[in-house]
């Protein structure tokens, strides 16, 4: 093979690495930064929202349905059991029926958060930083975990203090990481 079949290679594999990896000109941040991208998934995020917010978790404990996100933050097994039996048995069966909601949710934020960060990322001068579109893959990620750790929760199959634990650090991870997203959406110059 002779130096410019090399060289020609080199190039090939650089442009297909650039194609589907996360650079400003590669294939999936530009889909990401298309106009139509947030138009179509930023109401889908937000209808989902408002249906969690205003149907379901108030359905849940027949109050503010603020319970729901206390079952997130519940630091110990006990406290998580005194929120879901304050439910009671229709309460519960809501949850449980609508939880499906919780995982498109989930999915929804994803998409809408890397687009939102690959468009910040576009439209400000700072450094490209290709591991911050991960965050809200694992975000999303360890929500799914979660809302499938509480239905094990509801249906008494997680009944120990140190699988509950492990429950608790993923809601606080994801928390955390949501936190992070949303530090990394405040464009440079107006942090400080």
């Amino acid at each position: 093979m002779t130096h410019h079949n090399l060289q020609t290679n080199s190039r090939e594999n650089a442009n297909l690495y650039n194609h589907y990896s996360w650079s400003p000109n590669s294939l999936l941040a530009r889909l990401l930064n298309h106009p139509l991208a947030l138009k179509v998934c930023l109401p889908v995020l937000l209808l989902l929202i408002f249906i969690e917010l205003f149907y379901i978790n108030p359905s849940v404990d027949s109050q503010t349905g603020l319970s729901v996100f206390q079952l997130q933050f519940a630091s110990n097994l006990q406290e998580a059991k005194l929120i879901i039996n304050s439910w009671g048995d229709m309460g519960l069966l809501f949850y449980v029926k609508w939880l499906f909601a919780d995982y498109l949710l989930a999915t929804t934020y994803i998409l809408v958060l890397t687009i939102a960060l690959v468009r910040t990322q576009i439209a400000h001068t700072y450094a490209w930083k290709p591991w911050v579109f991960y965050l809200p893959v694992v975000a999303g990620t360890l929500d799914i975990v979660e809302n499938t750790l509480h239905l094990c929760l509801v249906s008494n199959q997680l009944t120990t203090d140190e699988s509950f634990q492990i429950l608790h650090s993923i809601s606080t991870i994801k928390w955390t990481l949501l936190g992070l997203i949303a530090f990394h959406l405040i464009p440079i110059n107006k942090r400080h």
